[in-house]
């Protein structure tokens, strides 16, 4: 009896152990996850934030492509990699917006130091709406950092700027001579999508009042009877240099800082004057070259603008104005910022770092926390621009 009674005290003191184990484990990981969202520092961190840039690796884990095989060298010091199993290895894992999902996050295989990154890629909150994708269950502390065509992201990773035209293109007298005598149509549009967004559908509407008021415009894509004939964007440079005006009308309406190829690419790369409907007029003043661009919204409708079209149309001298940024060939970005910040003395010019996420990471030695990606991404933006919660 004796024997019986000391087994069955060392078996309750055993459980007790063992209970007192996992409360201490409970309390650490516990511990631990609430620093991640509170900021603080991580152990990787603090043993490399003292390593020389230039001595330091980074690999980047892109968690969206698994089909991918092999690493990308993007420079001596940053390898991007699609292969899970190296996990463990990486400084930071980047997420695609639209290939994040509840069953498929690495959550189920490891947690560690890492740093997490949400890319946005270059779609708006809109999008959201149409792929029926909620962010909110990965919010409350999950991501670190932002990649976005957002100016306020961790990093930027945007279409286009001042700065990048301004170095890309040929200027001068001479240039803008050759640009103007090639004209002879007055405005272009190409579009493929049409009536998925309420943007999509308010832009098509704009564009139909304008042809209403006597702008015929020619007409590529998908969403004019799918005409197979007709030059594709990547190949249309002849198409679009004939033409004195292009519809630079974005999917989304005043979605922060969202200026797309429509502008920058179909446009001012090749010597064409778009017409901006979408991004606000503080945004578009604060990427583009000075004097470059024509914005709907100055406009009290679409046929108002249709006169101002026509008159440029008939004023050769008026016309080639909005070319004289391109006209001198010792414009710098610098020289240009300061001469719209003299114009426009309130207005917030945006001046491109040209940052990569590699960069950051090599610099970074204290990441943050994101509370909340979606009050970030789409309840901060205003209602027309759509996607919010």
């Amino acid at each position: 009896m004796h024997r019986k009674r000391l087994l069955i005290s060392a078996v309750l003191l055993i459980n007790l152990a063992y209970l007192l184990v996992l409360s201490t484990f409970h309390v650490v990981s516990k511990d631990w996850f609430e620093s991640r969202k509170m900021g603080q520092k991580a152990d990787k961190w603090n043993k490399t934030k003292n390593s020389p840039p230039n001595d330091r690796k980074i690999l980047i884990l892109e968690w969206h492509n698994e089909v991918a095989v092999g690493d990308k060298v993007v420079s001596r010091n940053c390898i991007i990699t699609h292969n899970r199993s190296r996990i463990k290895e990486a400084d930071a894992i980047l997420f695609t917006q639209h290939r994040i999902s509840k069953e498929d996050m690495p959550w189920k295989y490891y947690r560690s130091d890492q740093i997490y990154v949400w890319w946005a890629r270059y779609e708006t909150p809109s999008i959201i709406e149409c792929w029926k994708n909620d962010l909110r269950y990965i919010d409350e502390g999950f991501f670190n950092w932002t990649q976005s065509y957002r100016h306020d992201a961790d990093v930027i990773v945007g279409f286009s700027d001042r700065g990048q035209v301004l170095s890309k293109l040929s200027r001068g007298k001479k240039v803008v001579d050759d640009i103007l005598k090639n004209k002879n149509k007055l405005a272009i549009w190409m579009v493929s999508g049409c009536r998925t967004r309420k943007g999509q559908k308010l832009r098509m509407e704009y564009a139909m009042e304008l042809d209403k008021a006597g702008i015929k415009f020619s007409r590529y894509g998908y969403c004019f009877n799918h005409n197979e004939s007709q030059p594709r964007v990547s190949g249309s440079v002849a198409a679009l240099t004939e033409h004195k005006f292009y519809f630079a009308f974005e999917n989304s309406l005043h979605c922060k800082d969202y200026i797309t190829e429509k502008f920058w690419k179909n446009s001012l790369e090749n010597g064409v004057v778009p017409i901006v409907w979408g991004p606000t007029k503080e945004d578009i003043l604060s990427v583009a070259p000075l004097d470059s661009f024509i914005f709907a919204e100055d406009f009290e409708s679409p046929a108002e603008l249709a006169k101002y079209l026509k008159f440029l149309d008939e004023n050769d001298e008026e016309y080639r104005k909005y070319f004289k940024w391109k006209e001198d060939e010792t414009m710098t970005d610098e020289r240009m910022v300061e001469m719209i910040k003299e114009r426009y003395p309130n207005l917030d010019v945006y001046v491109n770092k040209r940052e990569t996420l590699c960069d950051k990471l090599l610099q970074n030695n204290e990441p943050k926390v994101i509370q909340s990606l979606t009050d970030w991404y789409a309840n901060q933006e205003p209602i027309e621009c759509g996607g919010r919660f």
